[in-house]
């Protein structure tokens, strides 16, 4: 039994040969091709999959990932990741998730919506380090995608206020990226009973959500 155990745990037989990948990004498949690779020596007793983990968590929007393996010379990889919910102008290959992680990506961005920041904001991480949260502009851009709102983008400014932008013909002033149950709600109604608000050079101004204002654009 001692040897059996002991060629169990040692003998490079058990070791994976063959490893299926479930929910993998096509861009991403080299990455994890790469990561798997020193499994087909382990010995499936032995572990050894938490550098393979760790490695595969490097890119910032995955989620999760679990690694299974058996005596039988098979292996299963499920890796899931974030939903991108808007892109940078800056780089051209960063994109914000669901969990307002900053990423880089080579998967399809373009119809995402654009975050763009205040003069002198030179990269997201500098623009979000304060005082404006990931996690809420994420937030603001999920649910400002789910409007219809043509020519999408975000601006985020220097105090941390967030605006939404249709093209150059209108705008909504959000303030703060706080209390946006009450704010999205509000503007969900205006939008119903005025569909085309925004496309005629209006501004619709959240700031206080109880008593929303609306004005021509480009009114101080």
């Amino acid at each position: 039994m001692l040897n059996t155990a002991a060629g169990l745990t040692w003998s490079p037989i058990t070791a994976v040969s063959k490893a299926r990948v479930v929910g993998a990004l096509p861009t991403d498949q080299d990455r994890i091709r790469l990561a798997l690779q020193p499994l087909a020596k382990k010995p499936a007793l032995r572990g050894g999959a938490e550098r393979t983990i760790e490695e595969l968590y490097r890119r910032a929007d995955v989620r999760s990932v679990k690694w299974s393996q058996n005596l039988f010379r098979r292996g299963l990889l499920e890796i899931r990741y974030d939903r991108p919910v808007a892109r940078f102008a800056v780089p051209s290959n960063a994109i914000l998730t669901t969990r307002g992680q900053i990423a880089q990506t080579k998967e399809p961005i373009d119809a995402l919506p654009v975050v763009t920041f205040f003069e002198g904001a030179r990269e997201p991480a500098a623009a979000f380090g304060a005082p404006c949260e990931t996690q809420k502009v994420a937030d603001v851009c999920s649910r400002a995608s789910s409007l219809g709102i043509e020519n999408l983008s975000i601006t985020v400014q220097a105090n941390g206020a967030v605006c939404l932008n249709s093209g150059d013909s209108g705008r909504v002033a959000l303030g703060s990226p706080d209390d946006l149950d009450t704010k999205f709600e509000k503007l969900q109604e205006i939008l119903s009973s005025q569909p085309t608000l925004l496309s005629s050079k209006r501004e619709i101004v959240l700031l206080a959500p109880s008593k929303p204002t609306v004005r021509p654009l480009g009114t101080n």
